[in-house]
């Protein structure tokens, strides 16, 4: 394609328009789940509270349930950097990461712990 990617003009368009989605990683890892579940879904590896979250699982989150960039928050403090704000549940941290269509993960981010005590 002389212009770049087929399609890409669209995407990148969808990105510029939507309204990004936000959803926890906990209610990420459940949805997954239930998708699997009721069998409109299948992954290599099956997504479990816990394990990060594969570019399978990001792809599905952004191009079959939201069809738009989406916004995790909230990671298991167990997979991030030991200097993230650990949240009030002291299961999980202020992280977060920007899935878009067709990429997954396009960038992460997080809080850093200001608790010194």
């Amino acid at each position: 394609y002389p212009q770049g990617e087929k399609g890409l003009r669209a995407r990148l368009q969808n990105v510029v328009d939507s309204d990004f989605a936000q959803i926890t990683y906990t209610d990420a890892v459940a949805l997954l789940q239930k998708e699997i579940a009721e069998g409109r879904a299948t992954f290599t590896a099956y997504p479990s509270w816990g394990d990060d979250l594969g570019s399978e699982h990001e792809r599905y989150i952004t191009e079959q349930i939201y069809k738009k960039p989406t916004i995790v928050i909230n990671y298991p403090k167990g997979i991030k950097a030991f200097y993230m704000k650990l949240n009030d549940d002291n299961e999980t941290v202020a992280a977060m990461d920007i899935l878009v269509p067709k990429i997954g993960e396009l960038i992460g981010g997080a809080q850093r712990e200001d608790n010194l005590a």
